[in-house]
């Protein structure tokens, strides 16, 4: 007889979306990004989850010079969606 195991983890604020390079037009490196951020209704959270992503895609420090959250709870689970620019800080 097979046993079956379910694993229930606790649900984080993230998203599968990834940052797209972006030149901001002064030389420095940038990046892009736009979707959602499921598991959450706060912009703040997201803002978290987004600038984790920024910074790794930097490979350091990232500073978000747009960020623009809305939250959606009107589905099954709460999203906030985003639009997101970032410079890559030395």
């Amino acid at each position: 007889m097979l046993a079956s195991v379910i694993l229930i983890s606790g649900c984080s604020a993230s998203t599968i979306d990834e940052p797209i390079p972006l030149e901001p037009g002064n030389g420095a490196r940038g990046f892009r990004m736009f979707g959602e951020v499921h598991y959450t209704r706060s912009p703040e959270e997201a803002r978290q989850v987004i600038q984790g992503k920024m910074d790794d895609a930097c490979g350091g420090n990232a500073r978000l010079t747009r960020f623009e959250p809305t939250p959606d709870v009107s589905g099954p689970i709460d999203v906030v969606e985003f639009e997101a620019t970032a410079t890559c800080e030395p």
